[in-house]
C-alpha cells in the first residue's frame, strides 16, 4: 500500500495540501434563518427548520417559479442533501444548473425563494438571490458525481479532436438527417443500436444537454433507462455513453460527454468509514499506460481538508494500485447523527459525506477533474454514557462530568440524592450545570454540588474522616422526538479534617462546666445527654444552663441534675461523673464522648442506682435532743448504718432487702424504706423518755418498663436499665406533744438520666406518687427547730 507521500515521490504529483479550500466562500444570510454560500463549482443554501418550520421548501425563480421536486431537481442539477446538520435543510446547486444565469462561464447568479407553510395553510415566500464568481479556471473536462445525478462539462474548442474517441461515432450519425443543424446527443448502449436525440427529446427523457459560452454540459440522474452499470476494477460504476453532435459551419462536431461515477457503498469496520473507487475510471480513461495523476484531494461535506487537518483528525487518503481509498474515524467531525433509545441507551447512526477530487490527464483530454460526493453511514451504535469524577477536595464541592453526547441529545433533568430538579431549577438552587462542547461536534455536561449543601449526606468515619455522598440520576432526551433515557452515577468524597465537637470540662463546687469551640459543619453533629439530644427545651427542663455565641458553646450542669453518675460515696465526699456525647446526626452513631469526673463534698443525698441499690446520707440533727446516729436502722432493724459521724448516717441497701416496701401505679414502681430511731421508754408502764423520735422516709421511683418484668412479690427479677428517682421525707416527734413536722421530698438524686416529673405538694403526694425530683440536698426547717429549742430552754 502506498501512502500519499510515497505516491507523490513515485508519480511526481504536485498534491494541493496547502489549501484548506479551493473555492471562495461568501456567506449571505437570508431572512435571519437561512444561509447562502459560494462553494467550489456550486451554490450552497441552507435553512434552519427550527426557525422556518418543518413545512418549508425551495423554489427556483427565473421567468417563472419552479418547485424542486425530486426528479426535476436531479435532472436540472439541484441536490437536496440527505446529509445535513440538525434541523437544517441543505441545497446544493451546480453552476450549470437550470435557471442559473451564466455570464461567460465566470459569474453565476441564482434566484430562489424559501417557502413556508404555516399551521393555517398559508404560504409565505422569502425571495433571495446569490451571485458567485469563479475562483479558479475550468479544466478541459470536469465530471461531477452528486448524490442524485451525474454531470460532465467539456470545453468546446477541443484541440485534439482528431484523436478523440468520438470520431469512432461518425459512421453512426445519419449524414442526411435534417436535424444536424441543431444540437443533438448520441447515446450508445451495449447490445443496442445508438440513439440520436434532439435536445428536447433528451430533456423529455430526463437528460439535459446544453451549451454555455465556452462549454458543453450533459447531465443525467442515476438509474435512468439509458444508463449502464459497468464493473471497473471490481467496483460498480454507472455511466452513460453520450456524445454531443452539432454542425459548426461546414464541419460536423462530435464531443464526448460521458460521465462515469462509482456507485458502490462505503464500508464500516467498527472504527472507520471507508469508500474505495477506481483510480482509472473507465470509460473516461481508455489507456492506463498514458494515464497521469496530477492531484488528489479529499474532504468532508464538500470541504477540502488540508494535510495538517487530516493528520489531526485522522483522515486518510490512500492509493492501493488501481484503487483510491478515503476514510475517516467513527464520530469524526463533520458527520451527523441520528439517535434513538434502545434498551435505555442512546444509539446513534453516524453518517458522513466524503468528498474526493482527482485530477488526471490521458491521451484523450489534456486534464480531467473528477469530483465525487458519497454518503457513508453506520448501523445504530450504542453511545455509552459515562461519568468522570472531577472533584477536587480543596474546592469543597462535587464536580461530575457526564459525556459524551451527539448534538441531538439534551440533558433535561437531574435527581440529586432523591431530590428532582429540572436543569433550570438545579442551576437556580445552587447546583450549576454547564454544557461543554467538543471540537468533534459532541458535548458533555458538568454539574457541581457543594459538600456542605443540605442535600448531600455526610458520614463520619472516625479519626477526622468525613464522607460525602452524591447519587445522581440524569434524564436525557433525544431531540426533537423527545425520547427520554436515564443514566445514574454514585460519587463519594472523603476529607480528613472534620472532627466531632469535643468538650473541655471544668469542676466547680456546684457542678461541672463544659466548653466547646465552634467548628465547621457543626450541624453534622448532635450533642446528647445519653440518648436525649441537648436542646434548649431539655436544658430548661433539667436545669442546665446554656450559653452560645459565635465562637464557643458552654453548658453548665449543676450538681444533682439529671445525667450524673455517683460513685465512692462516703460521709466526707463522693465522685460525680457527667458525660456528653457527640453523635452523627444522620446515623445516630456515637462519634465522640466527653466525660468529666469531679470530687464533691457530701452533705445529704439519696442515690437510686440502676441495679436497685440505694444509698442514703441523711442528717440526724433534725431532732432536739439529737439522737445517736449509730442507733438508727431501716425497717429491718438488722440493717444498720454503713457509716456515721456525730450528725449523719450513711445507709446502703438493695430495694429487695431491709424490709423495703413496693407500690405500683400505671407507670412506676415506688420503693419505700425509712431511717428510724426508736426511743427507749423507762419504765414500760410509765412512758417517760428524754429521747426524740426520728423517722426519715426514703422513696425510689423506677419506671416500670425499665424493671423488665416483675414477680408476684414485686421484687426485681432483673435489674432496671436506668436509675430511679429518690426522695427523703423527714418526720420527727417532739419530746412533749404530738406535732409532726415533715420536709418536702428532700435530697433527691439520680445516678444518671431518667424521666422527669412534676413537683407535687404533700397532699398530691398522698394521693399519687411524686415523680419529680427536688433539686438540692437539704431543705432545713429552721423555723420549726428554733421554736422547739426556745420552748425547751424555757
Amino acid at each position: 500500500m502506498l501512502n500519499l507521500s510515497q505516491f507523490r515521490r513515485i508519480m511526481g504529483i504536485p498534491l494541493l495540501w496547502g489549501v484548506t479550500t479551493l473555492f471562495m466562500v461568501v456567506p449571505t444570510t437570508v431572512d435571519g434563518a437561512s444561509l447562502a454560500e459560494c462553494r467550489d463549482r456550486y451554490f450552497l443554501i441552507s435553512t434552519d427548520l427550527n426557525l422556518t418550520g418543518n413545512f418549508s421548501w425551495f423554489e427556483v425563480v427565473d421567468n417563472g417559479v419552479h418547485k424542486l421536486e425530486a426528479n426535476y431537481a436531479a435532472e436540472c442539477g439541484y441536490t437536496l442533501s440527505n446529509f445535513n446538520a440538525k434541523g437544517f435543510l441543505v441545497l446544493r446547486v451546480s453552476y450549470f444548473a437550470c435557471h442559473v444565469e451564466n455570464k461567460g462561464d465566470a459569474e453565476f447568479t441564482l434566484r430562489y425563494q424559501i417557502v413556508k407553510l404555516d399551521e393555517r395553510g398559508k404560504k409565505t415566500a422569502h425571495p433571495s438571490e446569490i451571485t458567485c464568481k469563479l475562483d479558479r479556471d475550468w479544466k478541459p473536462r470536469e465530471v461531477l458525481c452528486e448524490e442524485n445525478y451525474m454531470e460532465v462539462s467539456v470545453r468546446r474548442n477541443i484541440s485534439r479532436l482528431s484523436q478523440s474517441a468520438a470520431t469512432k461515432n461518425w459512421d453512426v450519425v445519419p449524414s442526411g438527417d435534417t436535424r444536424l443543424s441543431e444540437w443533438q446527443v448520441l447515446i450508445k448502449r451495449s447490445n443496442y443500436e445508438p440513439i440520436l436525440l434532439s435536445v428536447e427529446e433528451a430533456r423529455s427523457q430526463g437528460y439535459v444537454v446544453t451549451s454555455t459560452p465556452h462549454r458543453i454540459v450533459f447531465r443525467s440522474p442515476y438509474n435512468k433507462t439509458l444508463t449502464e452499470i459497468q464493473m471497473v476494477s471490481g467496483i460498480e460504476v454507472e455511466t452513460i455513453s453520450a456524445t454531443a453532435v452539432f454542425r459548426q459551419n461546414w464541419v460536423l462536431v462530435m464531443i464526448e460527454t460521458v460521465p462515469a461515477c462509482a456507485i458502490n457503498s462505503g464500508t464500516f469496520n467498527g472504527s472507520r468509514l471507508t469508500w474505495t473507487v477506481p483510480r482509472i475510471m473507465r470509460p473516461l480513461a481508455q489507456s492506463p499506460s498514458k494515464f497521469e495523476d496530477k492531484a488528489l484531494l479529499m474532504g468532508v461535506n464538500g470541504q477540502i481538508v488540508d494535510r495538517a487537518t487530516m493528520n489531526t483528525l485522522d483522515y486518510k487518503l490512500d492509493i492501493y494500485g488501481l484503487y483510491l481509498t478515503v476514510s475517516v474515524p467513527l464520530w469524526a467531525i463533520g458527520g451527523v447523527y441520528k439517535s434513538r433509545v434502545i434498551n435505555n441507551q442512546c444509539s446513534s447512526r453516524y453518517t458522513t459525506q466524503l468528498y474526493l477530487q482527482h485530477l488526471w490527464a490521458d491521451d484523450m483530454f489534456e486534464e480531467t477533474e473528477h469530483r465525487s460526493f458519497r454518503l457513508v453511514g453506520t448501523p445504530y451504535i450504542v453511545r455509552r454514557s459515562f461519568t468522570i469524577n472531577q472533584t477536587i477536595l480543596e474546592e469543597h464541592a462535587f464536580t461530575v462530568y457526564l459525556g459524551n453526547f451527539p448534538y441531538d441529545v439534551d440533558l433535561t433533568a437531574v435527581n440529586l440524592n432523591g431530590e428532582p430538579f429540572t436543569v433550570v431549577e438545579a442551576i437556580q438552587s445552587g447546583y450549576p450545570i454547564t454544557k461543554v462542547p467538543h471540537f468533534n461536534g459532541t458535548h458533555a455536561y458538568v454539574i457541581r454540588v457543594p459538600f456542605e449543601d443540605s442535600i448531600v449526606p455526610k458520614l463520619h468515619l472516625g479519626e477526622g474522616f468525613l464522607q460525602f455522598s452524591l447519587d445522581i440520576n440524569y434524564t436525557l432526551n433525544i431531540m426533537p422526538q423527545e425520547n427520554p433515557y436515564y443514566h445514574s452515577a454514585s460519587i463519594t468524597a472523603q476529607r480528613n479534617d472534620y472532627f466531632p465537637p469535643g468538650f473541655n470540662g471544668v469542676c466547680t463546687e456546684k457542678g461541672i462546666i463544659f466548653k466547646m469551640d465552634h467548628k465547621k459543619l457543626g450541624y453534622l453533629w448532635e450533642v446528647s445527654i445519653g440518648d436525649h439530644p441537648l436542646t434548649p427545651e431539655l436544658a430548661a427542663q433539667r436545669g442546665y444552663i446554656l450559653l452560645n455565641d459565635s465562637q464557643k458553646f458552654t453548658i453548665e450542669v449543676p450538681l444533682f441534675t439529671s445525667g450524673y453518675i455517683y460513685e465512692d460515696i462516703n460521709l466526707r465526699q463522693f465522685f460525680g461523673t457527667f458525660e456528653i456525647v457527640s453523635r452523627d446526626r444522620r446515623t445516630r452513631t456515637i462519634a465522640e464522648t466527653t466525660a468529666k469526673r469531679c470530687l464533691f463534698r457530701t452533705t445529704e443525698l439519696t442515690v437510686c442506682a440502676p441495679g436497685g441499690e440505694v444509698t442514703v446520707v441523711t442528717s440526724t440533727r433534725t431532732t432536739l435532743p439529737t439522737v445517736n446516729p449509730w442507733q438508727t436502722t431501716l425497717f429491718d432493724k438488722a440493717c444498720k448504718p454503713k457509716d456515721s459521724d456525730e450528725t449523719r448516717v450513711l445507709f446502703t441497701f438493695h430495694v429487695n432487702t431491709c424490709g423495703t416496701r413496693v407500690m405500683v401505679n400505671s407507670n412506676y414502681l415506688t420503693y419505700e424504706n425509712e431511717v428510724i430511731f426508736n426511743r427507749n421508754i423507762i419504765p414500760a408502764h410509765q412512758p417517760v423518755t428524754r429521747n426524740s423520735e426520728l423517722r426519715h422516709t426514703v422513696h425510689c421511683y423506677y419506671p416500670i418498663h425499665d424493671t423488665v418484668r416483675l414477680q408476684t412479690d414485686r421484687k426485681f427479677l432483673e435489674e432496671p436499665q436506668v436509675p430511679g428517682v429518690g426522695s427523703v421525707i423527714k418526720t420527727f416527734r417532739k419530746e412533749h406533744g404530738q406535732s409532726d413536722v415533715s420536709s418536702i421530698h428532700n435530697g433527691v438524686v439520680r445516678g444518671s438520666e431518667s424521666e422527669d416529673f412534676e413537683i407535687l405538694t404533700k397532699e398530691e403526694y398522698n394521693s399519687s406518687f411524686p415523680y419529680m425530683p427536688v433539686v438540692g440536698v437539704t431543705i432545713a426547717l429552721f423555723g420549726t427547730l428554733l421554736a422547739a429549742f426556745i420552748k425547751m430552754r424555757c
